[in-house]
């Protein structure tokens, strides 16, 4: 709804004409029947009543004492067989509704002409945004509420009130540009994880390996902005691949897929970081930092309206422990307003490849701490673990996979439109109620072997078990320890509806509290429904405790200290590294014990 604001109006009338348009023009009148109601000023459309098709929707208002004195203002709506895209005003914002059953309800609102003169300008009016929201019986009632457009109000099972924002437009092609991210990949598992999701998401947005999109424009090309640049109708990574030695990168390039990435984003160091947190953020090579600043700055300047920024790093060496904590530092400086978030790998086992894995870690998480939004945590002891179920001789590279896949799922809010939690600052706002606490596990379902991927078909009820067991979580948890403090269940695929996963799900309300759900048609390779779990749960202070004892214990005998200040850092650093993840604990101690009292006076 458009509601004018001004002071006094005369009479008018207003009249709704609906025309079918082509690529060409907008010139086939269709015939308003019965079943189309214009009263109170609002077009209301049954769904089924418009075949698939892109239409132009005008509302003519017309002075009654001076006919002459007239204005039209156009909708162009395009209904397909999964949603309707209607561009509200010209220039102005845009409206989603989800699935072919869809009603459409515009409402322009009352309209006022001045009469002093001949042309009815718009631009000097000022809008108020309204969407309105009906009661489970009353729906196309007209007397639902109204809502203020920054109103949070939802009501799944009815999704008549549409979320919109002055901040999206609809371009010629009435595709919706959506806000872009700015990917970064650091070291050589930064980067390993990296180009497999880019794999992934190519794929899923039908782009081949020379950045040629292959696919029929639609769910898959709408939001292909969010991380990809489009350059002479190529389509690039919008990436930036760094490491401090060359091999990790070198390795890369030589594969014909990374071929997309572009050239002049691929940074790389010639000194190294030695493994150590501390070579990689106080590095000798200062040009290094200097470099991928000017890239990421490029990189902004190219965006329309950037949203943030997402890390791949390994915790373990110094590229991407280090190096990677002087990146985030400067870009929190840099860019205050931008979310950030990580896809952090690290390693629960007892056998660490470097011994000075347990400071690598806790002086990362320090700078994860005080400066990123999310932080997504993949233990590879755990993924071992997971791959040997559906693999003889698990690699690296099947470790990769699985940490892509779980990418793909967290990412796909953003990626495709008609998502809540559309972007990465309201999918933030959801799942990290408070500040400190933005450490996430994650899991998928199903997890499938080559071999079981052909007869892929599982019910529901089996899917939603699934991102719920313990054995299919992407890091070390017991879920029936502590709490979930909010949850994401993103499900993907064709095979089902919104309404029969609403209706599995409500058995886990009483678990699972503040839990949101949706549901996105385009599936994951080779798997007909699919499913991702995001949640924030108190049992992650067991990986977080894990990991401070290793520590405490290596920095109460001062071992490799002296390496570690050698490279310019200050033992204070350690102290403060240990007494903030520390404080991270209790602050989760604190919320799950809370929980529990609660429980036991109820």
């Amino acid at each position: 709804m458009i509601q004018f604001n001004c002071d006094g109006s005369l009479s008018t009338t207003k009249k709704w004409t609906i025309k079918n348009c082509t690529s060409i023009k907008c010139s086939f009148d269709i015939i308003l029947n019965e079943k189309v109601m214009t009263t109170f000023n609002e077009l209301y459309i049954p769904s089924r009543t418009l075949d698939y098709g892109v239409y132009q929707l005008t509302l003519t208002v017309t002075m009654i004492d001076s006919p002459n004195l007239k204005s039209s203002s156009s909708v162009y709506v395009r209904i397909t067989a999964t949603g309707i895209t209607a561009n509200l005003v010209q220039l102005g914002t845009s409206m989603i509704t989800r699935g072919d059953q869809q009603d459409l309800l515009l409402d322009p609102g009352t309209f006022s002409i001045d009469p002093d003169e001949n042309t009815f300008d718009a631009t000097k009016w000022k809008y108020t945004y309204y969407c309105r929201i009906y009661g489970s019986y009353n729906f196309p009632n007209l007397q639902g509420i109204l809502l203020s457009i920054d109103d949070s109000t939802i009501d799944p099972y009815n999704p008549s009130c549409l979320s919109t924002r002055s901040g999206k437009s609809i371009n010629d092609n009435l595709i919706q540009k959506m806000r872009e991210i700015i990917h970064i990949q650091l070291g050589g598992c930064g980067n390993r994880i990296g180009s497999k999701f880019w794999k992934t998401i190519t794929d899923e947005h039908c782009i081949d390996s020379t950045g040629i999109y292959y696919g029929q424009f639609d769910e898959s090309f709408e939001g292909i902005n969010v991380y990809f640049n489009e350059i002479s109708r190529k389509y690039c990574p919008r990436a930036i691949l760094v490491d401090l030695e060359p091999d990790a990168i070198d390795a890369l390039y030589n594969d014909s897929f990374n071929k997309l990435f572009c050239s002049d984003n691929i940074i790389c160091g010639k000194i190294g970081s030695g493994s150590s947190w501390s070579s990689g953020f106080y590095n000798d090579d200062a040009a290094v930092i200097d470099q991928v600043l000017n890239t990421i700055r490029k990189e902004s300047e190219l965006c329309d309206c950037l949203q943030g920024f997402q890390l791949t790093h390994s915790l373990i060496g110094g590229t991407g422990s280090g190096f990677g904590s002087l990146l985030i530092d400067k870009l929190r400086e840099e860019y205050p307003d931008c979310a950030m978030m990580t896809f952090s790998s690290l390693t629960s086992s007892e056998t660490c490849e470097h011994l000075i894995e347990p400071y690598n870690i806790v002086l990362s998480i320090q700078h994860l701490i005080e400066n990123v939004d999310a932080t997504y945590f993949f233990d590879n002891e755990t993924l071992h673990k997971i791959s040997s179920r559906t693999q003889i001789s698990p690699t690296y590279n099947d470790v990769d996979q699985l940490i892509s896949t779980a990418m793909s799922g967290i990412t796909t809010c953003f990626r495709f439109p008609d998502q809540i939690n559309g972007d990465m600052q309201k999918l933030n706002n959801h799942m990290i109620p408070f500040p400190r606490l933005h450490f996430l596990m994650s899991s998928y379902a199903p997890i499938l072997s080559q071999t079981c991927i052909q007869n892929n078909s599982i019910p529901i009820s089996q899917l939603i078990q699934g991102i719920f067991d313990n054995k299919n979580m992407l890091m070390p948890g017991d879920l029936q320890q502590g709490r979930y403090l909010s949850a994401t269940a993103i499900f993907r695929g064709r095979n089902m509806t919104i309404k029969e996963i609403y209706e599995h799900m409500l058995n886990l309300q009483t678990k699972v509290k503040n839990i949101k759900t949706t549901l996105c048609e385009i599936p994951l390779k080779d798997l007909e429904i699919s499913a991702t779990l995001i949640g924030n749960h108190t049992s992650i202070q067991n990986l977080l405790k894990y990991f401070l004892e290793k520590f405490s214990t290596m920095f109460r005998r001062k071992l490799y200290v002296f390496g570690f200040c050698r490279s310019g850092m200050d033992e204070m650093e350690f102290t403060e590294a240990e007494s903030n993840l520390r404080d991270l604990i209790d602050e989760y101690q604190e919320i799950q014990h809370g929980k529990t009292e609660n429980n036991e006076e109820d």
